[in-house]
C-alpha cells in the first residue's frame, strides 16, 4: 500500500509540475 501512495504522490507532483509550466 505504501508504494501505491508513493506513486499517487508522484503523479500528483508531475501534475503540478505541469501547471506550473
Amino acid at each position: 500500500m505504501e508504494l501505491l501512495t508513493a506513486e499517487r504522490l508522484l503523479q500528483q507532483s508531475v501534475q503540478f509540475d505541469s501547471c506550473e509550466s
